[in-house]
């Protein structure tokens, strides 16, 4: 009988929509370390992205992506920031416009 105790680990990085504080590196970086099958994360302040190393036969992306949302911070490249980003354009035509309506009505 062959005991296969070889684990190939496999490395994934997201990047956050923004971070507040030092606690908040903390709570994500300790939140992902007590996951199932991951090995080391690594954050990377400049880019506010976390590299993490897992084994694949215990967890995912999709998971480790999950659990950080779950913490109330958003990842990058999701859905929600493209919506973001469709909703402020929209706002800001809806502003232009009331603000035309309100010209208008001023100047008759």
């Amino acid at each position: 009988m062959v005991n296969d105790t070889t684990t190939t680990l496999e490395t994934t990085t997201f990047a956050l929509i923004q971070m507040g504080c030092s606690d908040c590196y903390w709570k994500v970086e300790n939140g992902l370390k007590e996951l199932p099958g991951v090995h080391q994360v690594n954050y990377d302040r400049g880019k506010i992205s976390f590299e993490v190393t897992f084994d694949p036969k215990k967890n995912n992306r999709t998971r480790l992506i999950k659990s950080v949302e779950d913490m109330g911070f958003r990842i990058k490249g999701k859905h929600y920031e493209t919506v973001g980003v469709f909703e402020a354009i929209r706002l800001a035509f809806q502003r232009n416009k009331a603000q035309k309506k309100t010209n208008t009505s001023k100047s008759a």
